[in-house]
This record gives C-alpha cells, structure tokens and sequence, in this order.
C-alpha cells in the first residue's frame, strides 16, 4: 500500500480487491493494526509528504498537490491547515524556504 500512497485512485475499494476481502473486513483490520481508519491515514500520510515537498523545493502548491495524490488545492489546503494550523504557503513562507 505504502508504494501506491500517492496514487489519487488508491481507495479502501482497491485495497480490498487487491486482498480479495470485503471492504468492511479490510476496514476493522486496518483500524485495529493503524489505530486510525484508512481515510485519515492515508491523508496524514501525504500531508507529511507534502510538508516536507514545501520545504524541500520550490514547486509550486498546485504540484504538490497532485504530486502527493489529492485532486483539489483547496481540498489539499483545508486539510494541511486543519493538521497544521497554517496554510501551505504561509508554512513555506514561516520556515523562510523557496
């Protein structure tokens, strides 16, 4: 799961097909093994990516966003402020990188 994190098509449907379980089996296994269900795990996941893409090079918001597997900026943006309390550029702009 972890190769296909960035994919905007990976979903707990995939994942379950993939195993041959049924969604609703995959989903108490994840949630047992992560402590977290599969949505916000792999949204935390590449929040993290992003902000490390935020201060690691000058790409542009948009990039990142498609790069770490969201559709939408603004989706991308309410999520990153929502886990860091800032927008992705204020962030970029506060850590004084690109």
């Amino acid at each position: 799961m972890d190769e296909n994190l960035f994919d905007k098509e990976l979903c707990l449907t995939m994942v379950a097909e993939h195993l041959d379980i049924s969604i609703y089996s995959i989903s108490r296994m994840f949630k047992a093994a992560t402590g977290s269900n599969f949505k916000d795990y792999i949204s935390d996941k590449r929040l993290e990516r992003a902000r490390i893409l935020l201060l690691t090079t000058s790409d542009s918001v948009g990039s990142i966003t498609e790069a770490v597997g969201f559709d939408r900026v603004s989706y991308f943006s309410t999520l990153f402020r929502k886990k860091y309390g800032i927008s992705p550029s204020q962030y970029r702009k506060e850590q004084n990188t690109f």
